[in-house]
């Protein structure tokens, strides 16, 4: 094979060593990195400094794992855990520490809280200019992982502040996979009494949310609030692929995707006990990390022409278009409320205001800088 005449945009290669068709991606706490493999040796990757790709996360290791080709085939990949702490997973099977497993280009790798892809070199070309930056999670990444794992039946749990499009992308992922005509049925897991839960989860003279969504997917938002009783039960029905109404002995099997969200750190609640480890690796079979609104600013005119059409709809009016005006005062905010405080600002702008463009004015003057929700002003004794 002949070493291409110029390096790949945005991808790091190996110095010194002629580069195959295949490159890796990796997307998770550290941002998006991407690394042309060899055509001889092996490519580490890890968190220490010796290491041909390194990853600033926690879950890996120093030295977490190779990835080489076969010394049979150039188009098999094979990838061996250094004895990881995390772990290393192929299509959520967890390997044992040094062992090696054949990869290709359509399997999910996982180390630790990163997912690893086999992606052809020339593929990567034309997202590389994306990750020229390697600390800055690109949205585009996000998205190209869950239409990877959409066609799949791994859960998928999803992570990132509050309001940045956690529930969008669990229905992009079951509007995008084989169960698309199945139910997509959603359970917000915060403050529900345990009762409640388990009656909503498991039924009770009748089917539950699990049963109902047979077939189909299940999307548990906040996750990470479930009871303890609650996560051990619904441990049982992932791992069984059973559920049993609550007051039943009969059990009855049922077909369920799982994709559930949380925006705190599930491995800070492990470790404190307050979440299950067994239902964490059960709900964990690929993990999306969604970055904020902050860092994805060129969405902003997309999302808020979404939001007008929506209204408009919704309120029988034109859709009005934006200024570049508009534009500019949007993408100066903080939006720390994410696409929820955006999507309101969009609202609380279009029904208020008067004229047949949006401007930043309009914007500045109706929707307001972002902001927190201000207290409520005691009153006087004396009045």
């Amino acid at each position: 094979m002949q070493p291409p005449k110029r390096d790949d945009p945005g991808v790091t290669r190996a110095p010194g060593r002629e580069l195959s068709r295949w490159c890796i991606l990796a997307v998770g706490r550290a941002g998006v990195r991407a690394r042309a493999l060899p055509t001889g040796g092996a490519l580490t990757i890890g968190r220490g400094e010796d290491v041909d790709l390194r990853l600033e996360d926690s879950t890996i290791s120093r030295r977490h794992a190779q990835i080489r080709l076969s010394s049979s085939s150039a188009e098999e990949v094979i990838i061996h855990d250094l004895g990881s702490s995390f772990g290393t997973r192929v299509g959520g099977e967890r390997l044992e520490p040094g062992s090696s497993a054949s990869v290709g280009p359509g399997d999910v790798i996982e180390l630790g809280a990163t997912i690893v892809l086999l992606q052809p070199r020339a593929l990567l070309e034309v997202v590389a200019p994306e990750l020229s930056e390697p600390t800055a999670t690109t949205m585009e990444a996000v998205l190209a992982l869950a239409e990877r794992v959409a066609p799949s039946d791994i859960n998928v749990l999803l992570t990132g502040e509050t309001g940045v499009g956690k529930s969008r992308l669990a229905r992009r992922i079951h509007d995008r996979s084989p169960r698309s005509r199945a139910p997509f049925l959603e359970l917000e897991c915060v403050g529900m009494a345990r009762a409640e839960l388990e009656r909503e989860l498991f039924g009770q003279d009748g089917p539950g949310l699990l049963e109902s969504a047979d077939g189909g997917t299940v999307y548990l938002d906040q996750v990470n609030m479930l009871p303890p009783t609650i996560q051990a039960a619904l441990a049982r029905v992932i791992g069984d692929g059973r559920v049993r109404r609550a007051g039943e002995r009969r059990s009855r099997v049922i077909d369920v995707r799982y994709i559930s969200s949380s925006h705190d750190d599930l491995g800070d609640q492990i470790a404190r006990g307050e979440f299950r480890e067994d239902l964490f690796y059960r709900l964990d079979g690929v993990w999306i990390e969604i970055p904020p609104l902050r860092s994805r600013l060129d969405e902003i005119p997309s999302l808020v022409r979404e939001f007008i059409a929506i209204a408009s709809r919704r309120n029988g009016r034109a859709v009005l278009p934006l200024h570049d005006s508009a534009i500019k005062w949007l993408k100066s905010q903080v939006w720390d409320g994410n696409i929820r405080e955006l999507r309101n600002a969009t609202e609380r702008t279009f029904a208020l205001c008067y004229g047949d463009v949006l401007t930043g004015a309009d914007f500045r003057e109706l929707a307001g800088p972002t902001r927190v929700p201000p207290r409520r002003r005691a009153r006087r004794a004396d009045r």
